[in-house]
């Protein structure tokens, strides 16, 4: 009888010691289980705000870390990994998510000028914020900056006034007239080594001969063009 007496008692504290290990190991897998239930969620809310876009937004050029994906890529790349996600993703326009903002960039030619001619474009609400610290304003006029729509209503004036010069359609003019010329000698042209100088070059004499006329100092001394560059 003390025997079974006994091994009674030794099963009674095999079966304690198993319920001990038991809650001893559901205690440290809850942990466990709580990271992988946020991991999760985490992964399902970057998916659906991933794609929560706008049917009028470019579409968006996904990052290959969660959030913080395209800060890597402008740490390692600078301002060249735009073009790595243009070649990418193939896109003329897309959008970039860092963190809770949204980054649109153009890459086509043709799309930059119709966002450029759109009248929704606007700098009216970054001026104010970005002025004072670039020009060093003073607070007084960073005040009037700020009120109302001084930005929108002084280029309305200047536009306005400018227009009405008719020396300054004059100058437009020649301008016109030069970048055209500028252009129409190129069907004598099979190749443009350097298209950036070429077409630099061609811009500041095209300029200056506007302005100044024919004998203007950089058609008469055209290593004044590197010195402007």
């Amino acid at each position: 009888m003390d025997q079974q007496h006994m091994g009674d008692s030794s099963m009674a504290q095999l079966l304690e010691s198993s319920r001990q290990v038991s809650r001893l190991t559901t205690f440290e897998s809850l942990p466990i289980l709580s990271c992988l239930l946020l991991i999760s969620a985490a992964i399902i809310v970057w998916k659906i705000w991933q794609n929560a876009l706008d049917p009028r937004e470019p579409r968006l050029a996904p990052a290959s870390v969660p959030i913080i994906g395209h800060i890597v890529g402008f740490a390692m790349h600078s301002l060249q990994y735009l073009n790595i996600l243009r070649t990418r993703t193939g896109l003329g326009a897309y959008t970039m998510r860092i963190g809770t903002y949204k980054l649109y960039v153009i890459c086509s030619p043709t799309l930059a000028q119709a966002a450029l001619r759109s009248p929704d474009l606007s700098a009216d609400l970054l001026v104010p914020k970005a002025a004072p610290q670039l020009m060093n304003l003073s607070p007084h006029v960073t005040k009037i900056l700020k009120q109302g729509d001084f930005a929108r209503n002084n280029h309305t004036a200047f536009t306005e006034k400018l227009s009405l010069n008719p020396s300054l359609s004059k100058t437009e003019r020649a301008i016109l007239d030069g970048i055209a010329t500028l252009l129409n000698d190129l069907r004598n042209v099979t190749e443009v080594p350097d298209l950036l100088r070429w077409l630099s070059s061609g811009m500041v004499l095209n300029n200056s001969t506007a302005l100044y006329g024919t004998g203007n100092p950089v058609a008469e001394n055209p290593k004044l063009i590197e010195d402007m560059w």
